[in-house]
């Protein structure tokens, strides 16, 4: 009897330990349950419906607000140029009484704006409000007609020359 004793013993104390672990584990669950972020809102919108929905308008028009805000960022615009057009020669990059736009050899010569003392890529360097009149198109960079070739009608040193330069540079 002895073995039946202890099975028994042994038997009453598992059922205490799995009650034990149950109203450990219920109580947890309530815990998790009375502090859940979600239940409280739950809560909230069955008690206090006029502050839960407030709090959703709130929360839209914080977003709203961010989201419709724009940046200070101004682009060039780009006139709709014609070939055999004349335009005026505007420097897109300076401002100013000598402001100057190079105008190219090639399309597209990217060391023209770096210009030094022997400078063989440039044409001329007309200055802003140069008359010039649109000869061609050059696509570049995976950009259509991003240059254009144009021939100055007036100014100085670079009168009756034929080169090119970016569409952003013409009005």
């Amino acid at each position: 009897m002895s073995n039946e004793n202890k099975t028994e013993e042994t038997t009453e104390a598992v059922e205490e330990t799995i009650e034990q672990t149950t109203e450990t584990i219920e109580q947890g669950v309530e815990t998790v349950e009375k502090s859940s972020g979600v239940a409280s809102i739950l809560a909230l919108k069955d008690d206090k419906p006029a502050v839960f929905y407030g709090a959703i308008a709130g929360v839209v028009a914080v977003a709203l607000l961010i989201l419709g805000s724009g940046s200070d960022i101004k682009q060039h615009k780009r006139a709709k140029l014609v070939i055999g057009q004349s335009y005026t020669v505007q420097s897109s990059n300076s401002t100013g009484k000598d402001a100057v736009t190079p105008i190219v050899k090639v399309p597209g010569s990217v060391t023209a704006y770096d210009r030094n003392d022997d400078d063989s890529a440039t044409v001329c360097l007309a200055k802003d409000g140069t008359r010039a009149k649109v000869n061609n198109f050059a696509d570049a960079f995976g950009k259509k007609d991003l240059f254009v070739e144009v021939s100055i009608e007036s100014s100085g040193d670079c009168e009756g020359k034929t080169g090119w330069l970016l569409v952003t540079n013409l009005s």
